[in-house]
């Protein structure tokens, strides 16, 4: 009795595995007549070109499992076979059947489809070779064989597996084969690669020509111990000539591509009678491919010049030209290419990777000239103007990441007046962008020769670019500036006796770098470590310009209030004839008319801008920011303050010029050196932000070759041998009363924290 329960989820799948077993179990459970599918396969020649075929019938079988007369069965309707008995196999092969394109014809045949449908017939035992009257393939895989080409009666050779002369190869993938003396079939594995097997397996049959021309356009297939080439009257390893490939640039804008067999030169997908290797020649086109070349027609094209094979760009006009002269020819003529440039081809490029060369003039006290240029056939040529052109035609900023550009493998390419082109090493063009960055940022900043105006305080910036290129100093004031600022002399350095110590070596050389500044009208920042001096040194470098009469005017020294107190003592101590006002105190405005008598003048950043009316109206001789650190903030009111200071020179004293971004560092030098780091913004683009949050190398090696010649710092470390030794004073004091009481408190709660 049927059970009437609530069908299950899985009721469904069981039906249909019940069904297919008992498909699969009809022909044996049967008890009258049935029939059977069987299959035939063959490797069959249509022009010496073979073609794998397979056939279907249906075979009666009676009683005793005799056979009767097969009757042919299309192929197409296996999939949706209604023969009686049977299997659900055979619509598996019907399906794979029309998934492998063998009912379209032998050009769809898929091998991979191929290999598997093989698997699944022979699995059947009922695969026949050519014929079902035979017995059914046996299957056997083999491994470790070898292809070599049998001669057959009609005097063409086909290849087979070496040491089973009755073998006949199947191009699926993997290889099949079929013995048919030993009526077995199966996969051949040569330890080749399985596109490699299907491609011998269709080979034609080779007349002795075709195999002479085989032997020898192939011969580096060959040379693998698992094929060999078919018999010919030659021996290949005699072939010594190698294929060079040929390009001609035509004056027509295309390419024209030939390879050149010693005195023979043929171009691709041509027929010749000549041994070539095909391979190579198939391997440098698709390198042409690669750069962007297309075909444009064989040779064999109707009309069109049949001894070339001509290419040029998808995209018409010049800059793919341009661009494979000027990265892919040079490549291609080092790795052996013979390259033909027509004198009637559209363009050209200059290799500029070693001519540039900069020019350096003074225009006046404040401003130099930087020209840098190029020489083309003996003529110079403006370089500037063509750089910035071409910057902005790839789309490429002073404010792009430097490092990326230096590193990129194809040239910038500029275009001369004439119309050829400059190929323009990246790595440099970098370099010179992040010493010169915000001087690049607008074309309209080059004068009508082409050259960059410039602030005379960049000389020595300038001046660092010579390891790139070289530089021509026109004014010898400009040179010897450039000496000066990167190196300083301390040996001629003389202290005025007014000056009542003496200095240690490193100190001196402050000294003389301060005067060294103040000769060339430029300020600075002197950073030492703390305790190193700083005072003294811009206290001998005062009394010095005091001496030599060139304090028309006096001193402005800005600090914060704690220290002003200590500035009066070493005034007294170190300078003691040189006058000194202090502008502090709630009645500081009593003493504004003693300015005028004082060498020295001591105000506050708190003060400065109340007393801005009297400190900011006047002329200095020297403006000094001591701990200029307070002035790291360029919006707050003491620095916006200090930036109007006037002054011949301004000095600026501190030991942490940088305590958390670079901006403070601007600030600093916006009293220190106006101008020197440019406006803020351009300050952020090009310095602060490409160090700060790329990490740009080359930034961070320009800002400092900018303010090398500018700030001075020295730590403990590298002057300790200018130092004293170190001593310890030890003083006792008796404490009394509540004071003796507080620190005996306060030594019992230290004792019972470290007890804990």
């Amino acid at each position: 009795m049927v059970d009437r329960r609530e069908r299950d989820a899985a009721d469904g799948a069981v039906d249909s595995w019940i069904e297919s077993l008992v498909a699969w179990d009809a022909p044996v459970a049967s008890k009258s007549q049935r029939q059977e599918i069987h299959y035939a396969i063959d490797v069959r020649e249509r022009f010496y070109v073979p073609a794998f075929a397979l056939s279907a019938f249906v075979v009666p079988i009676a009683k005793h499992a005799a056979a009767g007369i097969a009757q042919s069965y299309e192929l197409q309707n296996l999939a949706t076979s209604n023969v009686k008995n049977a299997s659900p196999v055979d619509r598996t092969i019907g399906r794979l059947v029309n998934a492998s394109g063998l009912l379209s014809g032998l050009s769809g045949v898929s091998p991979v489809i191929l290999g598997t449908l093989l698997e699944v017939l022979i699995e059947t035992g009922r695969l026949h070779w050519r014929s079902v009257a035979k017995p059914p393939l046996h299957r056997h895989a083999v491994d470790g064989v070898r292809i070599a080409w049998r001669l057959d009666s009609d005097e063409r050779q086909r290849p087979y597996i070496e040491d089973r002369p009755a073998t006949i190869l199947i191009g699926a993938s993997p290889l099949w084969y079929v013995d048919t003396e030993h009526n077995t079939a199966g996969p051949a594995d040569a330890g080749i690669a399985p596109q490699i097997g299907t491609l011998l397996a269709s080979s034609p049959a080779l007349t002795p020509a075709q195999s002479k021309r085989v032997q020898l356009s192939l011969r580096r297939v060959f040379a693998t111990a698992a094929i060999a080439g078919p018999q010919a009257e030659i021996d290949p390893s005699a072939i010594v000539i190698d294929a060079i490939p040929v390009l001609s640039l035509r004056a027509d804008a295309m390419a024209g591509l030939q390879f050149a067999y010693g005195k023979n030169v043929v171009s691709p997908n041509v027929l010749s009678d000549f041994p070539r290797d095909i391979a190579f020649e198939k391997q440098m086109l698709a390198q042409l491919q690669a750069e962007g070349l297309l075909v444009l027609q064989w040779p064999q094209t109707e009309g069109l010049d049949p001894s070339q094979t001509l290419l040029r760009f998808a995209n018409a006009g010049e800059l793919p030209w341009v661009r494979f002269l000027g990265a892919a020819v040079p490549r291609l003529r080092e790795n052996g290419w013979r390259i033909e440039i027509d004198e009637d081809f559209p363009y050209a490029i200059v290799d500029s990777l070693e001519e540039w060369h900069a020019d350096v003039r003074e225009t006046s006290a404040q401003w130099l000239e930087f020209d840098l240029g190029i020489d083309v056939e003996g003529e110079r040529v403006a370089l500037l103007p063509i750089l910035l052109k071409a910057l902005a035609e790839n789309g490429i900023s002073a404010g792009d990441d430097l490092p990326e550009l230096a590193e990129r493998d194809e040239p910038i390419f500029g275009r001369l007046p004439s119309g050829a082109y400059l190929a323009l090493s990246p790595a440099r063009i970098a370099r010179v962008l992040a010493t010169l960055a915000e001087f690049f940022d607008a074309e309209t900043a080059l004068s009508n020769s082409g050259a960059l105006a410039i602030p005379r305080m960049h000389a020595a910036t300038i001046a660092d670019l010579r390891d790139v290129l070289p530089l021509n100093w026109e004014t010898t004031s400009l040179r010897d500036l450039v000496d000066a600022l990167g190196a300083i002399d301390p040996a001629a350095l003389e202290l005025p006796s007014t000056f009542k110590t003496e200095l240690r070596p490193y100190q001196r050389d402050g000294v003389a770098w301060l005067q060294a500044l103040r000769a060339h009208g430029f300020g600075g920042v002197l950073a030492d470590d703390m305790g190193l001096g700083k005072t003294v040194q811009l206290l001998a470098h005062l009394a010095i310009e005091k001496a030599a009469g060139r304090l028309k005017a006096p001193v402005l020294v800005i600090a914060p209030t704690s220290v002003v107190p200590n500035w009066r003592s070493e005034i007294a101590r170190f300078v003691p004839e040189m006058r000194v006002v202090s502008l502090t105190g709630a009645d500081r405005a009593d003493r504004f008319d003693d300015i005028d008598r004082a060498d020295i003048a001591l105000t506050t950043y708190a003060l400065l801008p109340r007393d801005s009316h009297v400190l900011l109206e006047r002329e200095w001789s020297i403006a000094v920011l001591d701990e200029a650190q307070a002035v790291k903030n360029p919006r707050a009111k003491a620095a916006v303050a200090a930036t109007k200071v006037r002054a011949e020179q301004r000095l600026c004293l501190t030991g942490t010029p940088i305590e958390n971004h670079l901006e403070e560092l601007w600030s600093i030098y916006a009293f220190a050196v106006p101008g020197l780091l440019g406006e803020r913004k351009h300050f952020a683009q090009f310095f602060r932000t490409p160090i700060e949050k790329r990490n740009d190398t080359l930034r961070r090696t320009a800002l400092a070759a900018r303010l090398r010649p500018f700030l001075l710092r020295r730590t403990k470390e590298r002057v300790a041998s200018d130092l004293p030794p170190k001593t310890e004073i030890i003083q006792w004091v008796e404490l009394e009363g509540a004071q003796r009481d507080l620190y005996e408190t306060i030594r019992l709660a230290m004792h019972k924290r470290v007890r804990d």
